[in-house]
């Protein structure tokens, strides 16, 4: 479980910014765990950064390489 700013740590945009992505469906929502408390389940957060599009810069990726 994360709160915000372990959040933040992992997925580096503001407050506001991971929001505006919950409400677009860009980022997990999180959980309620107490009546003034919410917390991010780790592995959603994971899965999430891990689908970021990566740039590659024109180099192709060790997935777009055949194999020898």
């Amino acid at each position: 479980m994360l709160r915000l700013a372990e959040v933040q740590r992992i997925y580096p945009k503001s407050r506001k910014q991971i929001w505006r992505d919950i409400r677009a469906g860009k980022f997990p929502a999180p959980i309620e765990i107490g009546p003034n408390a919410i917390c991010w389940v780790l592995s959603e957060v994971l899965e999430t950064v891990k689908a970021l599009p990566r740039r590659t810069y024109g180099a192709a990726s060790s997935i777009d390489r055949p194999r020898d």
